[in-house]
């Protein structure tokens, strides 16, 4: 496959992950199932795009990962936390739950531990994550051959896995990181297949029952919170399977501009969402007089669309103005 096709697919297929993030912070019926796969995906698209580093260029690397996801996470995170310092905590279940300021100036620093310490901008603790995710993928990449690569990762899974209940959480999830290896680790191994193959509607049929029939066998998932689900083989199984069909679902589409853009442009819509989501609550307040926000089915979709369409300015502008915002250099 062309890198052009394949670069089409992957980023639609990150747009449609974007969307479900979305989405899930509407808490649909539905969001347990998406949470099996949705956090995971991300981790596994990113490790299709690890680049092999050796000795001799080690330092760009790393550096060039700190420029395009820990710059805009401080940037994003200080501007999240300045306004909720000054406005956000005043108002709304903020108010009510008399969070503290320190607590979550600290969840800034370190990127993890919960609504008391990240409620200015949860959504973006998936950003220095993925990070440590690619630090320890990126020494286990000098092993000498896939087979120790693979037992390597699968090693540290597990391990991330047990470490978890030790601690409320860890600097920059590093135990969560060590979990989601795994799927970092299955993207860049399998890189080129995931890039030539054709997962037959036979193969697709059966995954779907392996994952519908898991899901009755697992228990809460949150990757953010260090939930898998009561079960790390389950957990693994069950995304996977999703993640699969996914793959070969998108592959066959045409192509979808909004969803390419979407997938382009991440880092935006995971650090606005939730503000733009307080604007429409803002305007139905204001406007029609609504109080307490408990949403159909179908009005949570709406929401979700909307959303996406209102962070498309707000990409635009960052992206004209404060392109470092997005991980992007000035033009």
């Amino acid at each position: 496959m062309k890198n052009k096709e394949r670069i089409h697919w992957i980023d639609m297929l990150k747009g449609f992950a974007m969307i479900t993030v979305i989405y899930c912070h509407n808490f649909p019926v539905i969001n347990d199932y998406i949470y099996s796969f949705h956090m995971p995906l991300f981790f596994l698209l990113a490790g299709i795009f690890h680049k092999k580093s050796e000795l001799e260029n080690l330092k760009k690397n790393i550096l060039e990962r700190v420029r395009i996801i820990i710059i805009p996470y401080y940037l994003w995170g200080g501007i999240l936390f300045v306004f909720w310092f000054f406005v956000g905590r005043h108002f709304g279940d903020s108010k009510e739950k008399n969070l503290s300021a320190i607590e979550n100036f600290i969840g800034l620093i370190c990127g993890q531990g919960g609504e008391n310490y990240m409620d200015w901008g949860i959504p973006i603790w998936f950003l220095p994550c993925v990070f440590v995710t690619f630090l320890i993928y990126t020494i286990v990449d000098f092993l000498p051959n896939k087979k120790i690569k693979l037992l390597s990762v699968l090693a540290l899974s597990i391990l991330g896995y047990f470490i978890s209940d030790f601690f409320d959480w860890y600097f920059w999830s590093f135990d969560v990181s060590l979990v989601a290896i795994f799927f970092y680790g299955f993207g860049q191994l399998l890189k080129e297949r995931f890039i030539k193959f054709d997962i037959p509607l036979y193969v697709n049929l059966i995954l779907s029952v392996v994952f519908l029939l898991g899901m009755n066998y697992t228990f809460k998932v949150d990757m953010y919170q260090s939930e898998y689900g009561g079960n790390l083989l389950l957990f693994y199984s069950n995304a996977i399977c999703a993640i699969l069909i996914l793959i070969s679902i998108f592959k066959r589409l045409p192509l979808l501009n909004f969803l390419i853009f979407i997938g382009r442009n991440t880092i935006v819509y995971l650090a606005t969402q939730i503000r733009i989501l307080t604007i429409i609550k803002a305007v139905l307040f204001f406007g029609i007089g609504m109080s307490v926000f408990h949403f159909t089915e179908a009005q949570k979709i709406l929401i979700t669309m909307i959303q996406a369409i209102l962070i498309v300015p707000v990409v635009y502008f960052i992206n004209s103005f404060f392109p470092i915002l997005n991980a992007r250099n000035k033009r």
